[in-house]
């Protein structure tokens, strides 16, 4: 009994069955390209997307490559987010935080204007 077998090999930049996908155009390398049976990104994403497909940006809170950085906490805003490529605060810092990053007290530029913003905050009370 003879049996045959069809192998199909997708060209560069092609997945699936029939070949009939295309991978993402943020699959990093040259070509794009991706694995051909489950389009998963071989050299993984462009700064900014999600692995494996590299077809979504960063969920909220996250960014960098493959998104395994954290927005930093003193990003205001829900969830601390974050620009999803280069992690910068877009609804911007904290009280006491500089842009872009909120990384950096500002305490430590401004002394004046720090301990004018403290006391705002917390302004002195009697101590019972």
């Amino acid at each position: 009994m003879l049996y045959s077998i069809t192998i199909t090999v997708c060209s560069i930049g092609t997945y699936g069955p029939a070949c009939e996908r295309k991978c993402s155009s943020h699959c990093s390398g040259p070509n794009n390209n991706c694995n051909p049976f489950d389009g998963s990104c071989e050299l993984g994403c462009d700064v900014g997307y999600q692995p494996p497909l590299c077809d979504k940006v960063c969920s909220f809170g996250t960014y960098g490559p493959s998104c395994e950085r954290k927005c930093n906490r003193h990003c205001s805003g829900p969830n601390n987010n974050c620009h999803p490529f280069d992690g910068r605060c877009e609804e911007g810092c904290d009280a006491g935080y500089q842009p872009p990053l909120c990384d950096a007290g500002m305490c430590s530029v401004k002394i004046q204007w720090c301990v004018s913003l403290i006391y705002a905050q917390y302004p002195l009370q009697t101590i019972k």
